[in-house]
């Protein structure tokens, strides 16, 4: 599990983890044009919940609402640590 820096802001996948991608998955990819043209190691998220239903859940309010800079959407390190607390 990765740690939560004290404060500044986390990407979607820095919260839930993601998946690993291999270099055969990644040639693939780039010859279909589709999905991540690079192997990545997996990271464990913070929070074990999958993409679509986290996002439902910032929706219901159960998660923390996110910060929009630009086309990017981020999260408040605060509000996730904060979360993390209450749940335990």
């Amino acid at each position: 599990m990765q740690t939560i820096p004290e404060t500044g802001f986390l990407d979607l996948f820095q919260i839930i983890g993601c998946p690993a991608v291999t270099p055969e998955e990644a040639a693939e990819n780039k010859r279909n044009g589709k999905g991540l043209k690079r192997p990545r190691p997996a990271t464990v998220g913070v929070i074990p919940v999958g993409r679509s239903s986290f996002l439902a859940g910032v929706k219901r309010g159960i998660y923390p609402a996110p910060v929009r800079f630009g086309r990017r959407t981020l999260w408040r390190a605060e509000d996730i640590r904060k979360l993390i607390q209450q749940a335990v």
